[in-house]
């Protein structure tokens, strides 16, 4: 009884964790962008999602050859206003990563 417990619980966790694996590279970007957020008193994260980016937002020659390109965009909330910011990010495979803000 045991057993199949262990081993249901396992398969459980296996698969309902990978609907919402991210890559290593995302967590970095997204937690790079929220330390990049405007300096609001009391402002707050409601949400956060990382998405393909189109190759002509990001010069080629500002890429390293290793590197993965993604938007990424935090919903936050400040004096009951909310609002999308957007950030451009670059993340190497050897964890090293970079945002820049989308207007």
């Amino acid at each position: 009884m045991l057993k199949r417990l262990v081993i249901s619980v396992t398969c459980c966790t296996l698969f309902g964790s990978a609907a919402w694996a991210q890559s290593a590279g995302e967590k970095q970007c997204v937690l790079l962008a929220a330390q990049n957020l405007p300096r609001i008193p009391g402002i707050s994260i409601v949400s956060s999602r990382t998405g393909p980016v189109a190759e002509k937002l990001l010069p080629l020659h500002r890429r390293p050859k290793d590197a993965d390109t993604m938007l990424v965009e935090i919903d936050a909330k400040a004096a009951g206003v909310d609002t999308t910011v957007r950030f451009l990010c670059v993340a190497t495979h050897d964890g090293r990563a970079a945002v820049e803000r989308v207007p």
